[in-house]
């Protein structure tokens, strides 16, 4: 299923590239060439938007080393690129959660309990003779 052309966006970004890359637009038939090989990458690619169809032009027009407009293959590439730029651009602009409280006396309380009763739990799940309290070696005092 394809969907539907978004004429001004297409239309904007053959505007553009003729600008950028005259040689490639001498003729009506090229400009129409163009802007048949955008459609059909509009239309067979659902994941290019138009956020990301204008930032993909910006990215050729800058980018691009040739005096040709870049062929389809490349400007999908760009698109891509574009992609990525404005999935990083919503992250970093994506609001952070704070930082959370740090805990109260009840809390820390609370948790020190819960560990000192594993600690039991799992001394008393010993045998007999390796129930004894741990207590590390005297240092000498050499």
């Amino acid at each position: 299923m394809t969907r539907p052309a978004a004429p001004d966006v297409l239309a904007w970004a053959v505007q553009k590239f003729s600008a950028a890359f005259p040689v490639s637009f001498r003729d009506a038939a090229a400009v129409k060439a163009k802007a048949v090989l955008l459609t059909e990458l509009w239309q067979q690619h659902p994941w290019v938007t138009e956020p990301v169809l204008r930032r993909a032009v910006y990215l050729a027009c800058w980018k691009h080393q040739s005096e040709y407009a870049p062929p389809p293959a490349v400007c999908l590439d760009y698109c891509e690129a574009a992609r990525v730029d404005l999935e990083r651009d919503a992250r970093s602009q994506e609001r952070r959660l704070p930082v959370p409280a740090p805990p109260t006396d009840d809390e820390r309380r609370a948790a020190d309990d819960r560990m000192e009763a594993a600690k039991l739990k799992a001394r008393l799940s010993l045998p007999e003779k390796l129930r004894r309290k741990y207590t590390p070696p005297k240092e000498d005092g050499r």
